[in-house]
This record gives structure tokens, C-alpha cells and sequence, in this order.
């Protein structure tokens, strides 16, 4: 067994005066036969627990609470917010962190401290991955990290074998039905039990599978059109009252074809307007590009009232083709999606009714023409997305950096929405406002503690509008007062534009 403590002053004893006091967290760590298990405590006597056994009984609990999500990664993994281990580090690190007064302070914690508590969570999770029963574990790390942990108990659970089977030859099956065990209600959970217990029963797939597509036509969340979620299940229903079984066809064969990496949201959405099972990429990843796009975007376009049937239909089937095609002629900033959005924005507003083997070179660069005329004084950030490159506009207000004093500007889209996901605000969403230069944004540390500072345009000079901490936490007077000094000696007296 081996437990250790961190006390944070000990690690770093020139903290600041003003966030001493209830500041230090104890880390106790076990490494037991099956498993794991962690206790944290604050000196304000807040705790965190977190068990895990990898080994049957199989279980994870947080808090005393079963939890359904663990990456199973031999470490902390970057992405997934609701893996325990992640949780845990972050839970310690924000109890490190907060002032008396309540207010987060991240940048009040040296890298010496934080490296020490990141290395032993670290640690804990590569010893809960090496418990795991190695093929069960090689098998669910084939799936994105929320489906791991529930297909790893399946396996374990099956004494014939034949989840792990169906895992390597049909994923997508496991994927949908969990998809439903997860929608609220029992029909869901109930068509998602019978089918993991025909499974280890060994009856034939294509009629379980049959079961449980019906199971998902008829759960009250999908048949519901208040749902803006499941809204597009009614259309597409009305749609095609003269061939729905060829629906309900198509959707297990999209089931079917799903690869591991496909999420689980995609799989209850209904089957696209329009596609050719000859398009569904049988390669992993371009596999899983496809259904995010095809069987979750282009789905969704039949939630749109008012809409052409021909236009939404004509639009699924050149996109389903042309997938990879799209993606490939834009550039590496864009995101995503952000291109098959644009297409179906054009598409839909100029009712533009696709050819579906039309260069896509030619469709892009109507669609671009159309977007530019459309959206080049576009003020709703929300009607388009911006590339990351996409420069700002900022005043001439130059940086500076001193010994207790730092603040640059935020120059690009992506530095703006970085700079919104890192210090959990909203300033993401003023890409369009800057890039006309109706407000500059900057990054500031004022006494190790960090802040977003908003500028607005006031007659012929650039004035303070807004600055805030982590999670929007107020600015202290002391921290106004050196930006409004920075402000004053960084502009001429009568600042120009832009």
C-alpha cells in the first residue's frame, strides 16, 4: 500500500499571504488486487472518494456514487471531463486554489505543486488500467471513452464470449443499444437488456436487431415533437408514410455498418433523407467522420419546418457521397463542420437542389460566394463560424510585461475562443464584434492572477468595459486600477481607429 501526502505549503511555501488559510488538500492512495482507490480531503473538511475495481465485482464509484463513465487510459486523458481520475486531479487542484473569499485563483498554485498532484492521480489511473482484464480492456478502448467502461463490464459479464464477438464484428449494434439503455424511460433500458441477454443466449443478430429497432421507433422521447432533440423523428415519419419499412431497413443497416469510434448520440437520430450504403466508409475513422456528419447534421435538417422535402433530400445524398471530399478542400483550420453547415445554410436558403455527383470544387465556391454577400456584415456570431485564423481587429495599444504586470492582445478567433474555454466565460462568442473592431479583447496577469479585459470603442478612444477573473469572478479594485493605469499610458492622448 502506499499512501501519500501533499500538503501544498510544504511543496511551496511563498505563497502569497492573501490566499493562505484553508488552502491544503491530503492525497491517499491504494492500490489494492482489483483495483484502486483514492481519498482527498481539504482542510475546510470538504472530501472526495473514488473507488475502482477493475476486477469482477466490476464497479467505479465517486463519492459513494456509481459512476458509467471511465476512460480506461493508462493516465488522464486530455478530452473526457467526466473520467473519475480527471475529476479528481481537478476537484484538488480547484480546492488548492480558492481564495477565502471563494474566488478561484489557478495561477496561484507553481507548477511544482501542480506537477507533483498530476503525477500521483496520474499514477492511481495507470494502476486501475493495468487491473483491468487485459482483452476486455484492448477490446473497449476500440470505443470512445464514454462507451469504455460500459462495454468492458458487458464483456466481463458474459461468460460465453459472445459480447466481445459482436464488440470486433458489429460494434455499432453494442453502441445503439446502450444509446437507448441511456434514454430516459424503461422501454429504452428494457429493448437494451433483451438484446444483451440474446446475445449471450446466442440467438441470431439481424432479428435482435430487428427488435430493437422497433423498440426505438416506439419510445415516447423520439415520438415526441416538443423534443428539439428527437423533433426530427416525426418529419422524417410523416415523410415517408408510403415506405416505412424501407426506414426502419435503413436504419439497421446504418446500425449495422457503425464503427466503434461512431458516438452514441448519432446512432437514435433517424436515418438521413437521403444516402447510399455504398458511401459509408468501411475504414475506421473516416467510418466515424461519416456518421457525424451524415447520420447527426444532414439528420437533422428535417427538423426544419417549412423546408423543400426534394431540397433536404437532394442535399443528404451529395453530402453523404462527398464527405471526405468536403473535408479535404478546406483548409485544416476550419472546423469540421463548419463547411457542411454553410453548404446546408446555402442549400436550403437559395433552395438549391444539389446533383448528387457535382464537382464539389464548383459547389464550395458558389456556396463561399454566397456566404461572403450574405453574412460580410454579419453581427450574430451564432449564424457563422469563423475560422480559427480569422484575424481581429485591435487597437494600437501595445503589450507589456513587468514583474507583476502582463497583458497581450487576442489577435485570431482561435486565440479568442481558447481564451474563452480556458478561463470558462463567454468571450468566445465576440469573434464577429472584434473582427469588425466593436471590441478588442486582451489576456492579462496581474499579480499571478489571471483576467480577460474587454475594450469597447467610445467616440474616438478606446475605454474599459468589462474585466473578470476565472468563471467571471470579479476583478478587485487593486487589478482595476493597473489596467486602467496600462490603458491610460498605452494609447495617445486622441487614439485613432483600429
Amino acid at each position: 500500500m502506499r499512501v501519500v501526502q501533499l500538503d501544498w505549503f510544504s511543496l511551496w511555501p511563498w505563497l502569497p499571504a492573501r490566499y493562505r488559510g484553508e488552502q491544503a488538500v491530503s492525497v491517499r492512495a491504494e492500490v489494492i488486487d482489483d483495483g484502486v482507490t483514492l481519498r482527498m480531503e481539504a482542510t475546510d473538511g470538504a472530501r472526495l472518494t473514488l473507488v475502482v475495481r477493475a476486477r469482477p465485482p466490476v464497479e467505479v464509484r465517486l463519492n459513494g456514487r456509481a459512476i458509467e463513465t471511465w476512460s480506461m487510459v493508462a493516465g488522464l486523458p486530455v478530452g473526457l471531463r467526466d473520467d473519475p481520475f480527471r475529476t479528481a486531479y481537478f476537484w484538488a487542484r480547484d480546492a488548492m486554489s480558492t481564495s477565502d473569499s471563494g474566488d478561484l485563483q489557478p495561477n496561484a498554485i507553481d507548477r511544482q505543486t501542480l506537477a507533483a498532484l498530476y503525477s500521483q492521480v496520474r499514477a492511481l489511473a495507470i494502476n486501475a488500467a493495468r487491473r483491468c482484464e487485459p482483452k476486455a480492456r484492448a477490446l473497449a478502448l476500440r470505443f470512445l471513452p464514454d462507451m469504455r467502461w460500459k462495454i468492458y463490464r458487458a464483456i466481463l459479464g458474459d461468460a460465453s464470449g459472445r459480447i466481445g464477438e459482436l464488440a470486433l464484428t458489429s460494434p455499432g449494434a453494442l453502441i445503439f443499444a446502450f444509446a437507448l439503455d441511456t434514454i430516459d424511460g424503461a422501454p429504452g433500458r428494457d429493448a437494451a437488456s433483451r438484446f444483451l441477454d440474446g446475445v449471450i443466449a446466442g440467438r441470431r443478430l439481424q432479428r435482435m436487431l430487428g427488435d430493437l429497432v422497433d423498440a426505438w421507433r416506439t419510445i415516447p422521447r423520439i415520438d415526441d415533437p416538443t423534443d428539439d432533440i428527437s423533433r426530427p423523428w416525426p418529419r422524417v415519419w410523416n415523410l415517408v408514410k408510403i415506405d416505412r419499412p424501407r426506414l426502419l431497413d435503413e436504419q439497421r443497416l446504418l446500425v449495422r455498418r457503425a464503427g466503434p469510434l461512431v458516438p452514441m448520440t448519432c446512432l437514435p437520430a433517424p436515418p438521413p433523407l437521403g444516402f447510399a450504403p455504398e458511401d459509408i466508409p468501411s475504414s475506421i475513422r473516416p467510418n466515424a467522420l461519416w456518421y457525424v456528419t451524415v447520420k447527426c447534421h444532414i439528420s437533422l435538417l428535417a427538423a426544419r419546418r417549412n423546408e423543400s422535402a426534394r431540397t433536404c433530400t437532394a442535399l443528404a445524398r451529395f453530402v453523404s457521397l462527398n464527405v471526405l471530399a468536403l473535408r479535404k478542400a478546406m483548409p485544416a483550420s476550419i472546423r469540421p463542420l463548419w463547411s457542411i453547415r454553410v453548404l446546408s445554410n446555402w442549400a436550403l436558403a437559395e433552395r438549391v437542389t444539389l446533383v448528387r455527383h457535382e464537382r464539389v470544387a464548383a459547389v464550395l465556391e458558389r456556396c463561399h460566394r454566397w456566404y461572403r454577400q450574405t453574412y460580410r456584415d454579419c453581427e450574430d456570431d451564432e449564424l457563422v463560424e469563423f475560422p480559427d485564423d480569422t484575424k481581429l481587429a485591435t487597437p494600437s495599444l501595445a503589450a507589456l510585461e513587468t514583474e507583476d504586470f502582463r497583458i497581450r492582445p487576442l489577435t485570431t478567433a482561435g486565440e479568442l475562443r481558447r481564451e474563452g474555454d480556458e478561463m470558462d466565460n463567454c468571450v468566445g462568442s465576440y469573434v464577429a464584434r472584434a473582427r469588425r473592431g466593436a471590441v478588442a479583447l486582451y489576456s492579462a496577469f496581474v499579480e499571478g492572477r489571471r483576467l480577460t479585459v474587454a475594450l469597447e470603442k467610445s467616440a474616438s478612444e478606446w475605454t474599459l468595459a468589462e474585466i473578470a477573473a476565472t468563471r467571471n469572478a470579479p476583478a478587485t479594485p487593486e487589478e482595476e486600477r493597473a489596467v486602467e493605469r496600462w490603458l491610460d499610458g498605452a494609447h495617445p492622448p486622441s487614439p485613432g481607429g483600429n
